[in-house]
């Protein structure tokens, strides 16, 4: 059964599982399959909050966006190690900042709206 007792590991293993089949995904496919695993993810990030009934917004919130983060950072650091590898690496810090800012404000956003959706009412007994 599963459980809310501690989100954030379950959360983690989801997201590494995502960054893991991002990266399989856009090294697999020639078309751009990464959408379709980056929703899957979130969707099965959501299916978790939901199942295993958190209550707190709070939770739900950072369940989903620790999901994402890792999947997004994961997949991002393949993504330089990959340019570094073929000696086209030239961006400086500050580039990668933006970058990953935008990735959190879209995770945050996405988050937000999951924790939302997934909002549960107490069982009964």
């Amino acid at each position: 059964m599963l459980t809310s007792q501690n989100p954030r590991i379950i959360s983690l293993i989801l997201g590494l599982a995502g960054g893991v089949a991002l990266i399989a995904a856009m090294q697999l496919s020639t078309t751009r399959a990464g959408l379709i695993v980056y929703a899957a993810s979130i969707l099965l990030a959501a299916t978790y909050v939901r199942a295993s009934r958190i209550p707190a917004f709070r939770f739900r919130f950072e369940a989903v966006l620790i999901a994402f983060l890792v999947e997004s950072v994961v997949f991002y650091a393949f993504i330089v190690a990959q340019n570094i590898a073929d000696r086209s690496f030239a961006g400086p810090l500050l580039g990668h900042a933006w970058r990953l800012t935008l990735i959190a404000a879209l995770g945050a956003t996405i988050a937000a709206v999951t924790a939302l959706i997934t909002r549960t009412t107490p069982r009964r007994t």
